[in-house]
């Protein structure tokens, strides 16, 4: 739970806006005034300057907004700029509090991601609701200790509705020059008239401890795990291929809390390289994707939890670190044994019976032109790893592919 700040610092603040717009207007409120009710036309924008708190807002959107921006508690040194990108006009509701509780009943937890702990000392929650789904919402803090925020420490900005069980970070970037630095992230399809909640985490990044004594033979059995995972992964499939089996195996209407389409999570440029360097580098640990990604850490932990979100990798624990591996969800060449895994036929065959379920054997053997034997030996493969499941029909055999949504069934290398 946030706790309440007592600061007296005056300090001035710049705004932030881009250069295209123009301001609407600047408003100072007096000592009285804790709400503001007002409008803009789309690319202008608005200063509100809480003299009496130092407390400044600013507005800027590219489409008309009807606002009110509304205070409940003392909240004292404090900034923000926000800009709304949407293709309808907007009425929208902004709201600030020292404590979360006088929003919500259901007080969120700190995000948990390990390795990383968030230190919830801002002191100051907005609540959003709009009328509109907003395609975008910028939002930029500036950098300074006097408006809560330490430029030498790292942070996160963070959002959570009211059916959330924590905070979500988003991903946060680190912004300026030695002077004035900022930090600005961004929340994606923000929806109707449903509550969001925005504040900031400092992050601070705790390595993991060094390995206690171990025997020889934990030492021998953990690195040919490794090894076998990283031989095993390397014949099974290159980044193309792994990209075109996500798309065409992931459950359909895979829903997380991210609300991102598959491309939207591929095509990220950060997420990329995660999933390059996981892929090249199987069990590859957190340390070493923050050292070649120059991520910040919550970055970095935010890219891994949509990735995870979507079944794209998966984390284990191996001693003391916690490591990433390629995540096949229905996709069944993880599942398919080593011997086999070099086996294009193998996996032929699998494509032809998820592509036409109901076929059997005989039908398989024509098509691939493969002596029945042998289609026959994979076939009882695939069904003693799960794969598939055949059910008689008459006089025929005909195979299916077994449905694979459990994720105790799955297997990441």
């Amino acid at each position: 739970m946030l706790k309440k700040k007592s600061s007296f610092a005056v300090v001035g603040v710049f705004l932030f806006i881009l250069l295209s717009c123009t301001i609407h207007e600047t408003i100072a409120i007096d000592i009285f005034g804790n709400k503001y009710v007002g409008y803009i036309e789309p690319y202008e924008s608005i200063y509100l300057d809480f003299v009496n708190f130092n407390k400044e807002f600013s507005l800027t959107a590219n489409t008309s907004v009807n606002f009110s921006i509304q205070h409940f508690s003392p909240i004292l040194d404090r900034q923000i700029s926000m800009i709304i990108n949407d293709s309808d006009p907007i009425e929208i509701n902004i709201s600030f509090s020292i404590d979360i509780g006088e929003f919500l009943s259901n007080i969120p937890k700190d995000p948990q991601i390990e390795n990383l702990t968030f230190i919830p000392n801002y002191y100051s929650v907005l609540h959003i609701v709009s009328n509109n789904t907003i395609d975008n919402l910028s939002l930029i803090f500036q950098k300074s200790s006097l408006l809560g925020i330490d430029p030498e420490k790292n942070y996160s900005i963070a959002y959570c509705k009211s059916e959330f069980s924590a905070w979500q970070i988003i991903p946060t970037e680190d912004q300026g020059n030695n002077v004035t630095r900022t930090i600005k992230g961004e929340v994606l399809g923000l929806k109707a008239n449903e509550d969001y909640f925005i504040t900031i985490y400092n992050v601070e990044f705790q390595s993991s401890p060094p390995p206690g004594p171990v025997s020889l033979w934990v030492l021998i059995v953990i690195t040919s795990v490794l090894i076998l995972i990283v031989i095993t992964i390397s014949l099974v499939i290159s980044k193309e291929e792994y990209i075109r089996e996500l798309k065409n195996w992931l459950l359909p209407g895979l829903s997380t809390q991210h609300n991102l389409s598959l491309e939207e999570v591929l095509e990220n440029e950060n997420r990329d390289k995660i999933i390059d360097l996981v892929l090249n580098e199987p069990g590859i640990h957190f340390n070493e994707l923050l050292r070649k990604t120059s991520l910040s850490p919550g970055n970095l932990a935010w890219h891994l939890d949509v990735l995870e979100s979507y079944k794209i990798i998966k984390k284990e624990r191996v001693a003391h670190f916690l490591v990433y591996f390629p995540y096949y969800q229905k996709n069944p060449i993880s599942n398919i044994e080593l011997k086999l895994q070099k086996s294009e036929l193998t996996f032929r065959i699998l494509q032809m019976i998820n592509e036409d379920p109901g076929m059997w054997n005989n039908k398989i053997t024509e098509k691939l032109e493969v002596n029945r034997k042998t289609i026959a030996y994979h076939i009882e493969k695939l069904k003693e790893l799960d794969l598939i499941e055949i059910k008689k029909q008459g006089r025929k055999k005909k195979i299916f592919p077994k449905n694979l949504d459990h994720d105790d069934d799955i297997i990441a290398n």
